[in-house]
């Protein structure tokens, strides 16, 4: 497991063939988090004092701090690589993805925000999961996190990794 430092691609590949877990990055759900209840606690002064607003306030940034407090739950999110596939879990959910059943690995811009996802076609998702899923980049799937890494240092340990689990199978 590479939990509490900030895995480099050259010691998540040494790993291989694994099991190799990762951990998201606890700094910037811990960022997310404070920010939010910051706001909880305007919303709350702005109540006391009467303004209705705070309401509303309280009850957005409330809402939007129940997802950082989730990721920080013991294994709640992780991506754990193996020699026959992945599976990313986020918020306890997720599925294992065989390596043969992948495309390689890209990095996307979401919109014009700047923020950038690893992507992926994932052939043996059901037609109900990816019309279930927005589309990413022309792509079925992304990873909901960068677990402690670049989107584009995860895209090539990820690359690397099917690389050589695809090389051994055959």
């Amino acid at each position: 497991m590479l939990s509490d430092m900030k895995p480099s691609p050259e010691d998540v590949l040494s790993r291989y063939p694994g099991p190799v877990e990762l951990l998201p990055e606890r700094l910037r759900w811990q960022i997310m988090l404070a920010l939010s209840l910051t706001f909880v606690i305007v919303g709350l002064v702005l109540m006391m004092l009467g303004h209705r607003a705070g309401l509303w306030i309280v009850i957005a940034f409330g809402a939007l701090a129940l997802v950082p407090s989730m990721i920080a739950l013991p294994g709640a999110a992780k991506l754990v690589l193996d020699r026959d596939g992945f599976r990313a879990t986020s918020l306890y959910r997720g599925r294992y993805v065989p390596w043969e059943e992948t495309s390689e690995f890209q990095v996307a811009e979401l919109a014009r925000g700047g923020h950038h996802v690893v992507v992926y076609e994932d052939s043996g998702a059901s037609d109900q999961v990816v019309l279930s899923k927005s589309r990413f980049a022309g792509y079925n799937s992304a990873l909901p996190d960068p677990f402690g890494m670049t989107p584009q240092e995860l895209a090539f340990v990820l690359n690397e990794w099917r690389k050589r689990a695809l090389a051994d199978s055959r």
